[in-house]
C-alpha cells in the first residue's frame, strides 16, 4: 500500500477528499501538512503492539578479517579462539527497535544451517554471539518504519503488511478530526484499536520460529 493511497483513504475518513483520486486544496492543506507526523505515530504503534516490522542482520566470523567491519546489513567479525563478541545492536543497525526473540539462526560448513544455539542477551539491546568457529549467524530484529516527511513521494510503498497500512486512515482521521467532530474522531479510534486488537490476537496465532536458548539479566528464553 503506498502512501498516497494512505492520504487519500484518511481524506476520505474526514470528508475532505472529492472523487477517486487524490486531490489538495484549501479544504485539505491543513490536513495534509499534519499528515506525516500523525502517520508515523500510527506505524510506531501499529509496528510496535501489532504487526512487527522484521529485518535482518547478517554476522560473518571469518579468519578473513582482524576487525569488526560492516557492508550495510552484513557485520564481519575475526574469528577468536574461545572468544565471543559483543554487538550493539542499535549501532549495526540504524533501524533497530528491539531483537526478535528466538530468531536467530547459525550455519557452518560442517553443519549446515539451524537454529543457533549458544547466545545471549544483555541490557536488551547487546548481543553476545560466540565467534570461536567460522560460520554466519542471521539475527532478525524488530525495525523502526522509515519515517514519513512532507516531500515522501505518494507512489512509495509503505513497507509493512497491507492489514497493517489498512488500519492507518482510522487513526489518522481520528487525531486530525478531533477538533471538528469529537464524536466522529471517537468512533474512528474506537474502530482503529479494534481492529489493532485483531491484528495482536492474529500475531499470537502465528507460530513462532527459532530455537536454542538466550540469557539475559533476568531470565531465560527458550
Amino acid at each position: 500500500m503506498t502512501w498516497g493511497e494512505v492520504k487519500l483513504a484518511a481524506l476520505q475518513r474526514i470528508f475532505s477528499n472529492d472523487g477517486a483520486a487524490l486531490n489538495r486544496d484549501d479544504s485539505n492543506e491543513e490536513y495534509l501538512n499534519a499528515m506525516p507526523a500523525v502517520a508515523n505515530e500510527a506505524l510506531s504503534i501499529i509496528t510496535g503492539v501489532g504487526i512487527p516490522l522484521l529485518k535482518k542482520l547478517t554476522v560473518e566470523v571469518s579468519e578473513a578479517v582482524t576487525e569488526p567491519e560492516q557492508d550495510g546489513q552484513t557485520l564481519r567479525i575475526p574469528l577468536t579462539e574461545n572468544g565471543v563478541a559483543r554487538i550493539d545492536m542499535r549501532e549495526a543497525a540504524a533501524d533497530y527497535r528491539a531483537l526478535e526473540s528466538g530468531e536467530l539462526y547459525w550455519e557452518t560448513a560442517r553443519d549446515g544451517y539451524g537454529p543457533a544455539g549458544s547466545w545471549s542477551v544483555e541490557g536488551c539491546d547487546t548481543l553476545v554471539l560466540p565467534v570461536d568457529e567460522a560460520g554466519v549467524y542471521t539475527v532478525y530484529y524488530r525495525a523502526y518504519v522509515p519515517p514519513l516527511t512532507a516531500s515522501t513521494p505518494d507512489n512509495q510503498e509503505l513497507g509493512v503488511p497491507r492489514e497493517a497500512a489498512e488500519l492507518m486512515p482510522l487513526y489518522i482521521g481520528a487525531q486530525l478530526y478531533r477538533e471538528d467532530d469529537i464524536q466522529i474522531s471517537t468512533q474512528m479510534l474506537n474502530e482503529f484499536e479494534v481492529g489493532l486488537s485483531r491484528l495482536q490476537q492474529a500475531g499470537a496465532e502465528r507460530p513462532a520460529g527459532g530455537g536454542g536458548r538466550t540469557k539475559n539479566t533476568t531470565k531465560w528464553w527458550n
